[in-house]
């Protein structure tokens, strides 16, 4: 069997880079893909690593998302943007759809190749159910546990307008 070929990646912007999942994604990038310029765009800019650069945006803003694409002008944009638990409803919704809508449709216009959308494991819980040997292709439940829940399943569920690929991250180990 022929060895997958790594294809080369020039540079991606990490969305929410700073949180706890975004960073595992940058750490990982740097780790895999060596070569690739690696921005991170966060609302606040801490918990930051060297050999990357940070740029304060909000995804709800078209403006502050155009304004980190042109500059960037990114391959692939990762979002792993997700606002802590406790917030409420309405700022689940401002960032998680109308935010992920703004950078979603903001990174087609841009022309980025490819767009990676975290979800949550939450949207395969179906709050009774032990989630076991759970993989890309365990269903969406339904109804959503809660709010936030609710929010991260949208993207799923639409059409988009560039190459986007969904991920249901399951945290494994000790990150």
């Amino acid at each position: 069997m022929t060895p997958t070929r790594r294809q080369h990646l020039k540079n991606a912007l990490i969305v929410g880079g700073c949180g706890f999942l975004g960073q595992h994604v940058v750490t990982s990038l740097k780790e895999h893909h060596p070569e690739c310029e690696i921005f991170v765009m966060d609302l606040r800019l801490s918990n930051t690593l060297p050999g990357v650069t940070y740029l304060e945006g909000d995804i709800t803003s078209r403006d502050s998302v155009d304004s980190i694409l042109n500059k960037v002008k990114p391959e692939v944009v990762i979002d792993t943007v997700s606002p802590v638990h406790g917030l409420g409803e309405a700022i689940y919704y401002k960032v998680n759809v109308d935010g992920t809508k703004v950078l979603l449709e903001a990174s087609s216009d841009a022309g980025v190749k490819v767009f990676v959308f975290t979800s949550s494991a939450s949207v395969v819980f179906d709050g009774a159910s032990d989630l076991i040997s759970v993989n890309e292709s365990a269903p969406i439940a339904s109804p959503a546990m809660d709010p936030y829940t609710e929010t991260k399943v949208g993207l799923a569920q639409k059409p988009h307008p560039i190459n986007y690929s969904l991920i249901k991250p399951i945290i494994l180990g000790n990150w």
